[in-house]
Parts: structure tokens; sequence; C-alpha cells
């Protein structure tokens, strides 16, 4: 567990400085794949909050759920879940985020995979959920060469209905 000191500025324009201490604290299945992390937060010598992932995963051993739960002083609660989806190579196609509703799941952002005939990833697209549709968020676009080795990549982002070449220049989500 490594200490931290962290400024927190209070409305009256007081400064406390708090020690903050974090810790992952990891368990295994029987075939080496770490099955949970608990990440607890610390903050002035108390608990404050917890997240605790629990994977899981196909035969080939990749991931297919990380589930995320929550905890600020009350039982966990259900806050995310991620899912991944492979292609018969065993690459990517999809990982999708969603946001914990009560009992119901909300999506949130999913990314989207494309792969060209050697298997090689072509490009990578981020779109958030609009509450009806996906829209673009985000993508790279990657290059190879003869040899299927990559010689370089393009980020572009979604503005105005059209791909813009460059990174997007406001925060991810």
């Amino acid at each position: 567990m490594q200490a931290r000191i962290v400024p927190v500025k209070l409305p009256d324009g007081t400064v406390l400085h708090y020690k903050t201490y974090m810790e992952h604290l990891y368990t295994y299945d029987n075939k080496g794949n770490m099955s949970t992390d608990l990440f607890k937060q610390w903050f002035a010598d108390t608990v404050n909050q917890m997240y605790k992932h629990t994977y899981t995963y196909n035969e080939q051993n990749k991931m297919t759920l990380d589930f995320w739960q929550k905890w600020i002083g009350g039982p966990w609660r259900d806050y995310y879940k991620d899912t991944f989806t492979y292609n018969k190579q065993h690459s990517m196609l999809l990982h999708l985020r969603q946001a914990a509703s009560g009992t119901t799941w909300i999506n949130v952002w999913q990314a989207v995979y494309v792969y060209g005939a050697a298997n090689n990833l072509v490009s990578e697209t981020t779109q958030n959920w609009d509450g009806q549709y996906w829209e673009n968020y985000d993508r790279t676009m990657y290059a190879y060469n003869a040899n299927n080795l990559q010689v370089g990549h393009t980020d572009e982002y979604w503005k105005d209905g059209t791909w813009h070449n460059g990174l997007r220049p406001s925060p991810r989500r």
C-alpha cells in the first residue's frame, strides 16, 4: 500500500491535505487468469470507496466480461460491465461498456474492431450511446506493409457528421 498526499479545497478556500492509500488485491482461477481485482482507496485513514472487478473468460482464456461493483459505505452496488466478443481468430471484435441503472443496464460506449485478410487490425472505432443510436466518437486506422508489419496509423475524430484528422481536442467521455 502506497500513501499519497491529496489536497482538498473546501468551499471557504481552506486547503486540507489528506493521506490517501490505494491497494489492489487479486485472485486467480485454476488457469492462471485473474478472476477478481478488489481496489480499495482510503482518505484520512478511513476506507472511502472500493471497486470490485469480477472477470469471466472463454475457452481460449480471452476475457469476455469485466463486471464492476462499487462500495461506498454500504452494500456492493452494480456499477459497470464491459463485455468483449471475439472472431474465429480470437481477435477482439467488440468492447461494450454498460452502466447499471437500478436493475437494468444502459449502454454507455463501445469500441468496434475491424480486421483485414491477415487478421491485422485495420480500424478501431469508438462510439457513444445517445439513448437511441450509436454516435461515432473517434477512430484509429492502421496501415501495414506487404510483410503484415504495422507501418503507421491515423487518428481521427467525428464532428458534424464527418471524420477529422487528429486527436479530439476535448476529454474522452
